[in-house]
């Protein structure tokens, strides 16, 4: 039974993402992604079982991806309920698409 994805998690991020090297960089296309959000589109694919969110995170590091830290402002529901401001470490991520 196989149990080793990293060549299969290297590759995947490798075709799907390119890395942004600061937030000045991002534009409107940039994806933000947590760590778990990528782990989540990796195990939708491989096998969750043998996919452990360490070697995504290992690969995405000697891939060149940075995370960075992103804050979501304080927001007031129409309830008027105040949902204090987050900060989250994001990875930046352009989205490859194939040339026509």
């Amino acid at each position: 039974m196989r149990t080793e994805y990293i060549s299969e998690i290297k590759k995947l991020l490798q075709e799907n993402f390119e890395p942004v090297q600061s937030t000045f960089a991002a534009d409107e296309y940039t994806e933000r992604k947590t760590l778990k959000e990528i782990y989540k589109f990796i195990t939708n694919i491989l096998p969750a079982d043998w996919v452990y969110e360490s070697d995504v995170y290992t690969i995405l590091e000697e891939l060149g991806f940075k995370s960075f830290m992103y804050t979501l402002p304080a927001q007031i529901t129409e309830d008027g309920d105040i949902i204090p401001e987050k900060s989250f470490l994001y990875y930046f991520l352009n989205k490859k698409t194939a040339a026509i």
